[in-house]
């Protein structure tokens, strides 16, 4: 049966409302943090609408995200199939490493690594220490989150909690989370590359791109697919799979092909996040590239920028060297759950990274960003990222897989796929970024953002 797949795309703090799958889980969605600042307002919707409703989040109905909890946050939590779809990484989850925890585990330090050999010349000080106090309720007993903040050219990485909760391993500053539909500004990252290159322009027939799909009663642009407003229903909403079922790109397109297929609105008329738009925007990558997503991301992007620790999965199921078990609190006893997904589809989530390298990608916002190999990081190629489209969500516009709030100022999206939770948000005017990336579903990791770029303005 199906279950929301909640890689919601949060992306704007405040009036992109969570998206998610509409459920009951609504309520359950963790509100950890969420005494956070006005800077950011995490109005998290948690899910209030599932992958099929996803698109009606708050104005947006981002909420397609599956789960975007917060404007594009995750939706739902489906949490009922975690437990198999954490199948093969419970290797990681504990198994019979404990002996090397000890009884209660005192050797385990939780949060007071930098994630920089040399250190970072914020530790000890007032900042590091209200940091900490923002992620005070995560300890050895609980999964929990690390964070990164980036200002003045100046970093500051930590972890609280942990990533193997019965084998007794903490979350370390480099930890790999799933950063779900915060990944959705790299694959428009992709695209943007693609159109410099000349490969592809923002008004090509996205039928015509990709033929397997449709045919649809009105013309669905490049641009439509990047903006939300394609009119596409969201594939998580439509596919028929449990979370532990491998599923790929093919499956969710084959949902938006054959003649039964009607657009939810004409193109350009409406914003509605849908997941199917960035999925579409994988494929165009490797259509017009040569290409998988999996590749040009690691060619055009990672490797340029140097953020080693990135990757593109198309392979879930088992988790990475490094990588964070994800949990969810879904037990009679309030006990933690180690969950996880077999969905493989890429595009609109799937970027496994750490803290520290979602803000070398925050840093080609920030005012000294250099241009690396390959037109990443050019003034070209940020004025597309930035470009908005025609249809503002609730006062928020949409540009390329970021939300532009305050006029522009605050640059934002999160993400939720089952286990993770993340949040990032740029200021420019600042030069200011923080992340979050926590291996908690359903986390409301906007407010953490929110409460850790106060400390830090």
């Amino acid at each position: 049966m199906h279950t929301c797949r909640r890689l919601v795309a949060s992306l704007t703090l405040t009036a992109l409302a969570l998206a998610g799958c509409a459920s009951d889980d609504a309520s359950d969605v963790d509100t950890l943090g969420a005494d956070a600042d006005a800077d950011i307002d995490p109005e998290i919707d948690a899910g209030a609408d599932g992958p099929a409703d996803e698109a009606e989040s708050d104005d947006a109905d981002e909420d397609t995200d599956a789960g975007e909890d917060d404007e594009f946050a995750e939706d739902e939590a489906n949490e009922d199939e975690p437990e198999d779809t954490g199948a093969d990484e419970p290797e990681d989850t504990g198994a019979d490493e404990p002996e090397d925890t000890g009884a209660d585990e005192p050797e385990i330090e939780l949060g007071d690594d930098t994630g920089d050999d040399q250190g970072s010349p914020f530790d000890g000080t007032e900042v590091a220490a209200a940091t900490a106090a923002v992620f005070e309720e995560f300890g050895s007993t609980s999964p929990g989150c690390a964070v990164g903040v980036l200002r003045a050219g100046e970093r500051f990485v930590d972890a609280f909690g942990m990533a193997d909760i019965d084998a007794g391993i903490a979350l370390e500053p480099d930890s790999i989370f799933d950063i779900g539909s915060v990944s959705k500004q790299l694959t428009a990252g992709a695209i943007a590359l693609a159109v410099l290159d000349g490969d592809l322009s923002l008004d090509d027939d996205v039928t015509s791109l990709v033929d397997e799909i449709g045919p649809f009663d009105q013309v669905v642009t490049v641009a439509d697919l990047i903006h939300h407003t394609s009119g596409l229903p969201d594939y998580t909403a439509l596919l028929d799979a449990d979370d532990d079922e491998v599923t790929t790109n093919a499956d969710a397109l084959a949902t938006i092909s054959g003649d039964g297929v009607a657009l939810n609105f004409e193109p350009g008329a409406a914003f509605e996040y849908s997941n199917t738009n960035y999925v579409l925007m994988a494929e165009i990558v490797d259509r017009v590239s040569g290409q998988s997503l999996v590749e040009f991301s690691a060619d055009r992007i990672f490797e340029p920028l140097g953020m080693s620790d990135s990757v593109v999965r198309d392979d879930q199921g088992e988790l990475l060297e490094g990588q964070a078990q994800g949990y969810g609190d879904e037990s009679d006893s309030g006990d933690w759950q180690a969950i996880g997904s077999s969905w493989r589809q890429t595009g609109d989530g799937a970027v496994h990274a750490t803290v520290d390298d979602l803000l070398t990608w925050a840093e080609l916002f920030l005012p000294d960003a250099i241009e690396a190999d390959g037109g990443i990081g050019s003034s070209q190629w940020r004025a597309l990222m930035l470009q908005p489209g025609p249809v503002a969500d609730g006062g928020s516009a949409y540009a390329f897989g970021i939300g532009l709030e305050e006029d522009g100022e605050l640059l934002t999206h999160a993400g939720s796929w089952i286990g993770y939770s993340s949040s990032l948000a740029v200021r420019p005017a600042d030069d200011l970024a923080v992340a979050v990336a926590c291996n908690i579903d359903l986390l409301d990791a906007h407010s953490l953002v929110a409460s850790v770029m106060d400390i830090w303005r």
